[in-house]
């Protein structure tokens, strides 16, 4: 079974391989697919991407389109109607995940970030985030708290979050990030929120 994954950033792309590799506890898992340069440009071209990873054999889809300032419900529609329905996926053969995080994926590291001190041993963060999905840009926030009184950030994520995400307690974001089970049930039991129940 080949994934194919789609995302706003080449960043947040790396990200996912990443996560669907320790979801199926299977490194193997050849996953084709791209970053973005931003929402604007996945949303148009998504749809001749994704057609071209189904002649390629894919049959799991990912589109992963950061909630923001935006409803939940709106980017997804956003999804359907400018990307998934113009592809023309056959439903009877594919599975699609429409994946929504909460502001931006680095609230699921934010979820156990003592992980962080496996990847930058100089840096021990201690606080906890109970609902890091609340948390207003993570990933700015993330960099600033590796900050905390040097001229530099320890914490870059373009370098670190596909390292971090290497460590992170899964199971502790599930709990902390519901935005994140959308993405843990399509790989680990083949269940979709595409089309809605």
């Amino acid at each position: 079974m080949m994934y194919a994954v789609i995302a706003e950033d080449a960043n947040d792309f790396a990200c996912l391989k990443v996560l669907i590799r320790r979801l199926a506890n299977d490194k193997s898992i050849i996953i084709k697919g791209k970053g973005y340069m931003g929402c604007g440009e996945m949303l148009n071209k998504g749809k001749r991407d994704l057609q071209n990873y189904a002649q390629q054999g894919c049959t799991k889809f990912i589109i992963c389109y950061d909630k923001d300032r935006e409803s939940k419900q709106k980017r997804y529609e956003d999804v359907i109607t400018k990307i998934i329905k113009p592809a023309n996926l056959k439903k009877a053969h594919n599975l699609i995940c429409i994946l929504i995080p909460t502001e931006e994926i680095e609230a699921w590291i934010l979820a156990d970030i003592k992980a962080i001190a496996k990847i930058i041993p100089t840096w021990q963060p201690t606080q906890e985030f109970h609902q890091p999905e609340t948390v207003i840009s993570p990933k700015e926030y993330l960099t600033r708290l590796s900050r905390d009184h040097r001229s530099k950030p320890l914490y870059i994520y373009t370098l670190h979050n596909e390292k971090a995400l290497e460590h992170v307690d899964l199971d502790i974001v599930k709990k902390k990030c519901p935005s994140f089970i959308d993405l843990a049930v399509f790989v680990e039991e083949n269940k979709t929120n595409y089309p809605e129940k």
